[in-house]
C-alpha cells in the first residue's frame, strides 16, 4: 500500500449511495494539486459521510490515504487549512 499525503483544492464533490456493494456510501471529490494537476480523490462508508458533510468547495486540505490499482486516491482522513 502506497501511503500519500497530499494538499489538494477541492473542485468538486459528489455522494453516492452503494446499496449492492460491500461499501455503503462513497464520496468522490475532484481536486487540484499546487501544480494545477487534477485528480480524483474516494472516500468510502464514514469517512464519505464525515467528508460529504465538512467538507466544501474551493477549500484547501490536506490528505492522508493511499494509492489504489487505477492511480485514485482512497482518503483515510483529512484536515482543513
Amino acid at each position: 500500500m502506497n501511503r500519500v499525503y497530499i494538499t489538494v483544492e477541492t473542485l468538486e464533490i459528489k455522494y453516492n449511495f452503494l446499496p449492492k456493494d460491500k461499501k455503503n456510501a462513497e464520496c468522490k471529490i475532484r481536486g487540484v494539486l499546487n501544480n494545477n494537476s487534477e485528480i480524483e480523490l474516494l472516500a468510502y462508508d464514514k469517512v464519505a459521510d464525515k467528508c460529504y458533510r465538512k467538507l466544501e468547495k474551493n477549500k484547501i486540505v490536506v490528505i492522508e490515504g493511499f494509492l489504489n490499482t487505477e492511480m485514485k486516491i482512497i482518503i483515510l482522513n483529512y484536515h482543513k487549512l
